[in-house]
């Protein structure tokens, strides 16, 4: 042990002899001793060159439509729905040189008109001031797909030759890692903030596959769709939302980004697996009021009818332990195991049934995916009643079964109010269904518009209205 400490002792010294030496040498001839940088010059230097990297694929976005005011002082109700004209902020991500861009779905949602923003790229020539001043190139973007359920869409804008930014490895993501959060907050365009990955698989709904990516990187509105990036400059997540009350954000995986993309990208769609299974993770609590024989892993809560896996014999109360030899221990990896499945695809499934132990073998279908008929967002333009300041919707069968305990089922649905407008005031509500205009049936928005274009000011207006299962007639007057 003595030689080792002494060998290492000798080592040290002859280093700083030699270190004296040349530095004697340097100075005996004039030279001046280069000053070592120290680890927060380094450090300020290689986040200084990553911005500069990074900010050219970050886009801002802008969008122009329709959409809900949830603080209108004028939502008196829980159901009420406030429909205004929207300029929505935030940012997107390129991630193709010919103008794919990923973003937000909640940025565009009603949009009528969506613009891209490219940040300038800073040239060695270019100070800083004047970098600072120049603005970025607008061009108009047409929207490729969107996919609600992650928050995800795709635009595509006119452009070549962008600079784009690569996906890191989601599997290799750690706790306590640095990030940086690009994007355009509070409309202030190519901003950066600084933190680290607060949790790398964050489940805000325990009933939903989704997980985040939490960091305490200052994300603000206009984040929304920006890029998460590592100390490399790749592609972590994408941001997405901000947790008020624990002032945290939120970041799409990089690997649920790159499905989604990927997919929109080259059918303008998103095609998920499904097999039929209601399923949820197993608690300590829950073994002991189920008698279960143990208390981890993923619990068969419900069969659909009609799916493959009630065809393979699944019933609830079914324990799934594996899933093609892969150990499922959470519901949320069962789903999205299932989810990057294709149809048509088939999946082994290792059950305990009680005590005995089963295997199926059950074949992947496609995930249905039903867009809201209610979404009052929607054709706006199409569907607006101006004279009643009311958004409406045919009402059809699909529409009807979304309407439960509907008397007659045909009429205008109101799925939302435009009181921001001059019209007729009325008392309807988002959910009545006028079946009538002066006591002539409507049965369309275009029969609704076309009686009341009849009108003059000051003309009576009397609707019959079904309200909650029950009718009544609603009186106002053209103004």
């Amino acid at each position: 042990m003595r030689l080792v400490k002494l060998s290492s002792l000798l080592h040290v010294v002859a280093g700083l002899l030699v270190f004296i030496l040349v530095s004697s040498l340097q100075a005996m001839h004039g030279q001046a001793v280069p000053k070592q940088k120290s680890f927060l010059d380094q450090l300020n230097s290689s986040l200084k060159n990553l911005a500069e990297r990074v900010s050219p694929a970050v886009v801002e976005v802008k969008a122009w439509g329709y959409g809900v005011d949830d603080d209108s002082e004028d939502n008196d109700d829980d159901n009420a729905r406030n429909i205004v004209k929207q300029h929505l902020a935030g940012a997107g991500v390129i991630l193709d040189p010919d103008g794919y861009i990923v973003t937000n779905a909640h940025l565009i949602e009603g949009a009528e008109h969506v613009q891209v923003v490219v940040n300038p790229t800073r040239t060695a020539e270019m100070q800083v001031r004047t970098y600072l001043d120049v603005s970025g190139r607008t061009f108009d973007a047409e929207i490729v797909g969107v996919h609600q359920e992650t928050d995800l869409a795709v635009l595509k804008i006119h452009a070549n030759n962008l600079p784009t930014l690569q996906f890191a490895n989601y599997e290799n993501l750690q706790q306590g890692q640095m990030v940086i959060a690009f994007g355009s907050p509070l409309g202030f365009r190519n901003t950066a903030t600084m933190g680290i990955v607060s949790s790398v698989a964050r489940q805000i709904d325990s009933d939903s596959s989704l997980v985040y990516i939490q960091t305490d990187a200052a994300i603000n509105p206009g984040n929304s769709g920006g890029a998460l990036i590592d100390t490399s400059g790749n592609l972590v997540g994408i941001n997405t939302a901000m947790l008020k009350a624990e002032r945290a954000g939120l970041a799409i995986p990089s690997d649920t980004v790159k499905f989604i993309y990927e997919q929109i990208r080259n059918t303008g769609r998103v095609v998920q697996g499904e097999i039929g299974l209601g399923v949820q993770t197993i608690t300590p609590l829950m073994a002991a009021g189920l008698k279960l024989t143990r208390d981890v892993g993923v619990i068969v809560s419900d069969v659909r009818p009609g799916f493959p896996a009630e065809e393979a014999g699944l019933q609830p109360k079914d324990i799934i332990t594996a899933a093609d030899g892969q150990a499922v221990p959470s519901a949320l990896q069962f789903l999205t195991l299932i989810h990057r499945r294709k149809p048509g695809d088939h999946v082994e499934l290792q059950l305990l049934r009680g005590t005995n132990l089963i295997s199926v073998n059950v074949v992947v279908v496609e995930k249905a995916f039903e867009s809201d008929p209610l979404n009052p967002a929607v054709n706006v333009d199409k569907n607006l009643i101006s004279t009643l300041n009311v958004v409406g919707l045919d009402v059809n069968n699909s529409v009807a079964a979304s309407v439960p305990g509907i008397r007659v089922r045909s009429g205008v649905l109101v799925t939302g109010k435009c009181s921001k407008r001059e019209g007729t005031p009325t008392s309807l509500k988002v959910g009545d269904l006028i079946h009538a205009i002066n006591g002539v049936t409507v049965r369309s928005v275009a029969e609704a518009r076309a009686i009341l274009a009849k009108l003059s000011t000051g003309s009576p207006v009397v609707l019959r209205v079904e309200r909650q299962k029950q009718f009544l007639y609603l009186v106002s007057e053209v103004e």
